[in-house]
């Protein structure tokens, strides 16, 4: 509420004219009373003497004092037995000052909210090593000349389709926010709030068709191996053989039973923070400023999963090695083992783990538009958190097993390798979020007669994070195959999830 000051001074005057009014039929007490003015006529005068035994007026038996005030406090009307407003400023608008004094008890309320999320996907990076040539398909042409023969002339096409984690669609899942918050009488308050936004994945599958009805060390040939086999993925792999050549294979393992890759990404946190009084409000608007402290935990996982028959594929000048509509290899392109049990199909596996836990102060600003029927709430905040990430790596059967320097395992053996780094570096935060309140459910049938939804208000809201500098798994491989060794990289990136809510806030 505010308060003029010139209503002040007629407000002023009306109490003064009736204190004239009733002291006109009163008895003086004393004529030397205090310098106070309000005191004179209410006080005894100066050398007063209280009776023998103690002051004792109607109503109190003898020798009992009268009720005490708290030190520093007189009768009314010297000072007013009354609190004052819980926030009183002195401020100047317009070039007029005003007595801004606020009234009320403190309120809290209490929101329950579902949420819909939406993960960013993961960046575009080749699945495996860069500057890896593919493996060429070689294709014959024919063309005429001015002359009075005709010729042939080559050209070249992928034969192996490299993979970018790109491809991937943005990844969804469901969850919930729970946020408590508290206003004073001044409109100021504090905000107590968490989430949980449940695992989301998004992959990718190509199977060889028809399926192969069992994976195992030895290939069945039950169906004609050229209906059998589809080349459906490829991983280039620096194997430190600087011979780029992949007329024999070099340098490009491909999968033709199975090539998969998956990401999955979850999401939480919580904070609390505190709303400043306004910097600047109006009829139906305020403007507050907010701050403190937030926390966000965040896990991504990438991982692969690849097949391959085991059998190596001629590449050459007249033959076509692979059907152009179907992916097969053609028969005659085919390289025979002679004996079909020394084949040993490659089971290729890994999987890269970030597990990233965010801290730190934050700060912003509140709009508040509306009132007690319809409000949009806006929320900007911004952080500077500590970013402490753990990944990890680990995969089997990662290498060529055509190319120069990469013989298969033993039978029965695998390649396994695993390795973990921890990292604490600084990640910036910006948020966004706007709310829209509403009593809407006191128009749901059924809902509108539960004493439970009474004073509740329907909220619907959006929300959008952002984090920078962050390690996510599919960027942190550095590929290689064997001798080599598959690593954990350095790679940081933007991450951002969007939320839509829906949820019913209490008041109190």
């Amino acid at each position: 509420m505010q308060t003029r000051h010139w209503f002040n001074k007629l407000r002023g005057f009306k109490y003064l004219l009736g204190g004239l009014m009733l002291a006109s039929g009163s008895v003086t007490m004393g004529q030397d009373g205090p310098m106070n003015p309000d005191l004179s006529g209410y006080y005894p005068s100066a050398g007063y003497q209280p009776m023998p035994g103690g002051y004792a007026p109607e109503g109190y038996g003898p020798g009992m004092a009268p009720p005490s005030f708290q030190p520093g406090m007189n009768p009314w009307p010297a000072v007013s037995p009354f609190e004052g407003p819980p926030f009183q400023q002195i401020q100047q608008e317009n070039g007029f000052w005003f007595d801004n004094s606020k009234w009320g008890p403190s309120q809290m309320s209490f929101t329950v909210e579902g949420l819909y999320g939406v993960y960013k996907k993961p960046n575009n990076r080749l699945m495996g090593s860069e500057g890896i040539l593919p493996i060429y398909r070689p294709t014959t042409t024919s063309g005429t000349g001015t002359g009075t023969g005709t010729g042939t002339g080559a050209t070249t096409s992928n034969i192996t389709p490299f993979t970018y984690t790109g491809v991937l669609n943005d990844a969804t899942s469901g969850g919930i926010r729970l946020t408590l918050e508290g206003e004073q009488a001044d409109e100021s308050g504090w905000t107590l709030s968490g989430f949980f936004l449940d695992e989301g994945a998004t992959g990718e599958q190509r199977i060889a068709t028809p399926t192969p009805t069992s994976v195992t060390t030895t290939p069945s040939y039950t169906i004609p191996i050229t209906q059998r086999l589809q080349i459906v993925g490829a991983l280039p792999l620096f194997d430190g053989d600087t011979n780029l050549d992949n007329a024999n294979n070099t340098g490009v393992q491909k999968y033709d039973l199975l090539f998969e890759i998956n990401h999955t990404s979850q999401f939480y946190g919580a904070n609390v923070g505190g709303m400043a009084n306004p910097w600047k409000e109006g009829d139906g608007f305020r403007i507050r400023p907010t701050y403190g402290i937030r926390y966000f935990g965040l896990r991504e996982t990438f991982g692969f999963h690849g097949v391959d028959s085991g059998l190596n594929y001629t590449v050459g000048t007249t033959d076509l090695a692979v059907v152009t509509t179907t992916g097969r290899p053609r028969p005659a392109a085919i390289i025979a083992p002679d004996n079909p049990t020394d084949v040993l199909l490659l089971d290729s596996t890994l999987r890269s783990v970030v597990q990233s836990q965010f801290a730190g102060p934050e700060v912003g600003f509140r709009i508040d538009l509306g009132k007690d029927k319809f409000k949009i709430i806006s929320n900007t905040k911004f952080g500077l958190l500590a970013n402490h990430s753990k990944r990890s790596i680990e995969y089997k059967n990662i290498f060529n097993q055509t190319g120069s320097g990469n013989v298969p395992p033993a039978t029965g053996v695998d390649q396994v390798f695993n390795d973990s780094d921890t990292t604490t570096i600084v990640s910036p935060m910006l948020e966004q979020s706007v709310l829209l309140r509403a009593p809407l459910l006191s128009y749901v049938p059924l809902i509108k007669r539960m004493a439970f939804f009474e004073q509740a208000q329907f909220q619907f809201g959006y929300t959008f994070t952002m984090l920078g500098e962050v390690y996510r798994p599919e960027e942190n491989i550095v590929w290689r195959g064997a001798p080599l060794q598959t690593t954990i990289g350095d790679s940081r990136s933007t991450f951002w999830t969007q939320a839509w809510s829906f949820g019913v806030e209490w008041n109190y």
